[in-house]
């Protein structure tokens, strides 16, 4: 495993972990983005500039895949992903 605080872009191997900030500028062939469900989210009772902030940021972690995307969620997918719904293949 390698953490992206220390990764510098460079191929190597082993499973690349950090987070969706982190991740910002690089590129990878396979993505999985957990844990994307409305609780772990949290956008109940959030104002309107963390929702756009929390979604920007989802939407960056997203495009850092290369070929593959995989996202999960248990419960009630979050909200913040109903734009990219129709894109989707649900598992």
């Amino acid at each position: 495993m390698c953490d992206l605080r220390g990764y510098v872009g460079r191929p190597e191997p082993g499973i690349k972990v950090g987070t969706y900030n982190r991740a910002k500028g690089l590129e990878f062939k396979w993505v999985l983005l957990p844990s994307l469900g409305s609780s772990a989210i949290g956008t109940e009772d959030t104002d309107l500039d963390e929702l756009i902030l929390r979604g920007s940021r989802l939407y960056v972690a997203m495009t850092r895949a290369r070929d593959e995307l995989t996202m999960s969620f248990a419960g009630i997918l979050s909200p913040l992903l109903d734009s990219v719904l129709p894109a989707v293949e649900i598992v």
